[in-house]
């Protein structure tokens, strides 16, 4: 874990190999996703990530 604070307008990098189960229907596949988060109501800009094949 890692605790850090951010200034207004200041980028703030975080970072974690973090291995992924199914647990779904679907499988995770590699290649390149991305994800954009919405917290109440402000929606972020979408961010790229990449699965690799373990």
């Amino acid at each position: 874990m890692r605790r850090a604070t951010a200034e207004p307008g200041q980028e703030l990098r975080l970072a974690k190999a973090h291995p992924l189960r199914s647990t779904a229907r679907w499988k995770v596949s590699p290649g390149s996703y991305s994800l954009a988060l919405q917290v109440n109501g402000r929606r972020f800009p979408a961010v790229a990530f990449t699965v690799l094949d373990s």
